[in-house]
């Protein structure tokens, strides 16, 4: 340990290296100043805190890392729904560096303000998982031991689909039979505002005079999906559209076929 006049307690992390011989790594997450060395060995005190002082200035280490962020968090994804990507800290050799994860703060500031938890997963690499409560753009930034050392703009949330606000689009009021018929569901929250991200899972059940085998849902990336079917034979089809077991607000949808 590192103990310092005030009470302050720094714990440090030892490694066997060889023989006979160890390593006691600090991550000096402590305020500048005077500090007694404190090793014990099965309770005994090898180093009491007045043999050994060491000095705490000011540091550079923390501004030489480098932090950089990476994942699918950064890209946006839904409000209410786990969000996650990994900040990676590197010394000024581009070597992977450990940091002390509870000085690790990680903030996102929009519509609502959402602190992330910090998971470590390896040496310099930290998890930040978070879920925003409100659709809209958030900014990220990221602090260490309250100093910002990195921030991401323009990171877009979308709600949640609610199949039952969903509505279907641009429905034909007639069609020819062997002739493709093409249509859009548009995704939308439990508001009745329109969703801005894919990844929805919807279904169109066909039902008339004749079994359709041509039915293709495109995801457009965009809270919008292009139904595109072809049905073989003339007749009215009904088409039922669904989204886990729940139906759009103007399904079923009626076709005449001609």
């Amino acid at each position: 340990w590192l103990r310092g006049g005030d009470g302050t307690s720094l714990r440090g992390r030892i490694q066997r290296v060889d023989v006979g011989v160890y390593r006691i790594e600090f991550i000096m997450s402590v305020d500048q100043g005077q500090y007694g060395l404190d090793v014990t060995m099965n309770g005994k005190p090898i180093f009491k805190k007045g043999d050994i002082q060491v000095s705490v200035v000011a540091s550079a280490i923390k501004t030489s890392l480098k932090f950089e962020m990476d994942g699918a968090g950064l890209y946006g994804g839904r409000a209410g729904e786990r969000s996650d990507f990994v900040i990676s800290v590197k010394d000024e050799y581009g070597r992977y560096a450990s940091i002390d994860p509870e000085g690790l703060q990680v903030n996102l500031k929009g519509p609502a303000s959402v602190c992330a938890a910090i998971q470590t997963q390896q040496e310099g690499k930290y998890l930040a998982v978070f879920s925003v409560p409100y659709s809209g753009t958030y900014e990220i930034e990221i602090l260490y031991y309250n100093k910002t050392v990195m921030d991401k703009s323009s990171v877009k949330f979308s709600n949640v689909t609610d199949p039952s606000r969903s509505v279907v689009t641009n429905i034909p009021n007639n069609a020819n039979s062997r002739t493709e018929v093409r249509f859009q569901i548009n995704s939308r929250d439990s508001r009745g505002q329109q969703v801005e991200v894919g990844g929805d899972s919807w279904e169109a059940l066909i039902s008339g005079p004749e079994r359709v085998n041509k039915l293709i849902i495109q995801d457009n990336d965009n809270g919008t999906y292009t139904v595109t079917t072809l049905f073989p034979q003339p007749g009215n089809y009904s088409i039922e559209i669904r989204c886990q077991g729940m139906a759009a607000s103007n399904s079923p949808i009626k076709i005449k076929v001609n």
